[in-house]
């Protein structure tokens, strides 16, 4: 028998609304929001769908670019 993962207790519906969530907010947020300005936000909510899913133990493939080339263009101020 299987043990059940996380993604199992969490369900997808609820995954996917956390993740709209914090897009939004993050969107909206006057330090970070312009980061995402001209972006295409339903392609990276999916993608991070994808990604989250997939290490919560689902069966979900990601189908984005390795992290490190995905984010090489931000600039991350610190």
């Amino acid at each position: 028998m299987t043990r059940p993962v996380l993604f199992d207790r969490i369900g997808e519906a609820k995954l996917r609304a956390v993740i709209a969530h914090f897009y939004a907010q993050v969107e909206g947020d006057v330090m970070i929001g312009f980061m995402f300005a001209g972006k295409d936000v339903a392609r990276l909510i999916e993608l991070e769908y994808q990604f989250t899913a997939h290490f919560l133990g689902a069966d979900v493939r990601y189908s984005g670019r390795p992290m490190r080339a995905a984010h090489a263009g931000v600039a991350v101020f610190g």
